[in-house]
């Protein structure tokens, strides 16, 4: 850390001073921003040339440069503190990219920072913001607090080494997203401000927490590997000619939008064409995982959108297994007793689906029946696959609305069935909508569910109960004449990079 750092945001003290004697880089760098933090206000601009950018930014490089984590090539180590404003809760978190690469979903290693600052936890934590957004926030966190549980079970040696492992994590919340963190936590050490260990007691303790997350993923990993998920990828025969594609190529990329960290090589794939007559036209296997690039060359014959489909995207490199000469259409797995709640039947707005291990055999098991196996054939060589769908096939927007109900109802929300088609309907008349009523009767949610159930993505832009004006969301021009945008044009500008998702 800088002398400039140090003299601006750590006066000379007993402690800063043995930092920088004994170059204790890492508990210079939280006891700066615990103490820096402590005296800025949540939600106040955080610009570019906010110096506490600068103060997470070298902890970050120092945290990635220790041997803690230098001996976990999988790890990756990043800081959230808030977009337009300052966060409550800041946090550093390391992220092993084989199990997530967001702290919003699965489990993580993190600095959770309390509200007041006056102490910072090095804790294993489950991600809560995709979980809260899906469920309501009680069930959420009835299934953190057990998931917690079910994890310390097999945490003993964290226990040995000083970690506390129960629900007791104080972090000051007094907003409803810090006790969701306090759900979260799976294990925790409290380091007080003032009194943070020097570096090698804290990388001392990182080097045993990270040794017990990523030992957890290696053995899921492992087990991944020898029991493969299923899913079902969809995709729009407007686009893209996939029954032609899989008769004559053998392998095929897909674009992965959903569940990108779940999607692993040797997964199973049910290839889906969507349209009037819907449904599984082929098996696939995952060959690598997924990764950024662009439509493949041998691809490019059976595109009927390339603008769509060329730009580079997550994808994942399938090998076609078998191709079945009748596809096993939508109205029969809807009447069948073990797929009718498949995930594309309930919420068919998506490109990837999961199936559950029940579902997965019951697919093995009607695919058995209907599919044989495709011989590897030369490039080019046709096999018989029923015709695609005309491209001026129609959308059916009521059978589509009443599936998205279905899925709302079906998480345990409760709307009025107008209440979803008029959002609904709005948005596709005119992608502009004003939500008004009183707290608690959905409005935030209402947006979520809708976003999750068809593949899109809701971001929530809070702002103060006393708001009046826009710079905050919008944003502002500083002293200098720079323009500071605020978290909604972000957002806009993001949406607009990728008018697909």
């Amino acid at each position: 850390m800088s002398d400039v750092l140090y003299s601006a945001l750590m006066p000379e003290t007993e402690t800063t001073a043995g930092a920088r004697a004994t170059g204790d880089i890492l508990r210079a760098g939280l006891e700066a921003i615990l103490k820096r933090y402590a005296r800025a206000t949540p939600g106040e601009p955080f610009g570019r040339h906010h110096d506490l950018r600068e103060l997470f930014e070298e902890l970050r490089r120092a945290l990635s440069a220790s041997d803690a984590v230098a001996a976990c090539p999988t790890i990756k180590v990043e800081w959230s503190a808030g977009m337009g404003g300052l966060a409550r809760f800041p946090t550093v978190v390391f992220l092993d990219v084989r199990e997530t690469r967001t702290p919003r979903r699965r489990l993580h290693c993190a600095f959770l920072f309390r509200e007041d600052m006056s102490a910072v936890h090095l804790a294993l934590v489950q991600g809560t913001a995709d979980l809260v957004a899906t469920l309501k926030r009680a069930e959420a966190r009835r299934r953190l607090d057990a998931e917690a549980e079910r994890l310390r079970a097999g945490l003993a040696d964290l226990a040995a080494h000083g970690f506390q492992l129960d629900g007791q994590i104080d972090l000051g919340a007094t907003t409803e997203t810090g006790r969701d963190y306090e759900h979260a936590t799976v294990a925790y050490k409290r380091y007080d401000a003032g009194a943070i260990p020097n570096d090698a007691a804290i990388e001392d303790d990182l080097s045993a927490l990270l040794l017990a997350y990523t030992s957890r993923v290696s053995a899921v990993t492992d087990r991944q590997r020898v029991e493969p998920v299923t899913w079902v990828f969809q995709c729009n025969p407007k686009v893209y000619d996939c029954a032609r594609a899989v008769a004559e190529l053998d392998e095929l990329t897909w674009p992965v939008r959903q569940y990108a960290d779940f999607i692993h090589a040797g997964d199973t794939v049910y290839l889906w064409e969507s349209g009037h007559e819907a449904g599984i036209v082929a098996v696939a296997t995952v060959l690598a995982e997924p990764e950024p690039g662009p439509l493949d060359e041998s691809e490019r014959p059976f595109a009927r959108d390339e603008e769509r489909l060329s730009a580079v995207q997550p994808r994942v490199r399938l090998r076609v297994e078998r191709v079945l000469d009748e596809r096993i259409r939508r109205d029969d797995l809807r009447e069948h007793p073990g797929l009718d709640a498949l995930a594309i039947l309930k919420a068919p707005q998506g490109t990837n689906f999961p199936v559950t291990p029940e579902q997965a055999r019951e697919l093995e098991a009607l695919a058995g029946g209907a599919v044989a196996p495709a011989p590897r054939r030369a490039r080019g060589a046709l096999h018989s696959v029923p015709a695609a769908r005309p491209a001026d096939a129609r959308f059916d927007a009521a059978e589509a609305t009443g599936e998205l109900i279905e899925r709302i109802a079906a998480l345990g929300f409760v709307f009025e069935p107008w209440h979803v088609a008029a959002y609904v309907a709005a948005l596709r008349t005119k992608p502009f909508v004003i939500l008004a009523g009183v707290s608690g009767t959905g409005k935030s949610r209402l947006p979520a569910l809708v976003a999750e159930a068809t593949g899109g993505e809701s971001r929530l832009v809070p702002v103060r109960p006393d708001w009046t004006d826009s710079s905050d969301v919008i944003g502002y021009t500083d002293l200098r004449g720079t323009f500071r945008p605020g978290p909604l044009l972000s957002l806009a500008r993001d949406a607009a990079e990728r008018p697909a998702t």
